[in-house]
């Protein structure tokens, strides 16, 4: 386990690689799943998260233009009830 409780997989460079396309893929690539998860959701689920935080590419990806922005500033109701 690392640090931030998150666990480090090892994934050793065996020498298996294939080729898809024009992109080379190794057993580096595969990526942790659940076969559970697979299975009840059917389709495939990543579960590794590392480095990646939702909240802050919401934020990096989200604009207020300045119509949206004005419309809040003065309270303006954001749906018809």
């Amino acid at each position: 386990m690392k640090e931030d409780v998150y666990p480090e997989y090892a994934r050793p460079d065996s020498g298996c690689s294939i080729q898809k396309g024009q992109n080379m893929f190794t057993n580096k690539d595969v990526v942790p799943h659940s076969k559970q998860l697979i299975v009840k959701f059917d389709c495939h689920i990543n579960l590794e998260t590392q480095g990646h935080d939702e909240v802050k590419a919401f934020l990096d990806g989200h604009y207020i233009s300045s119509v949206k922005a004005a419309w809040h500033l003065f309270e303006f109701g954001m749906h018809l009830e």
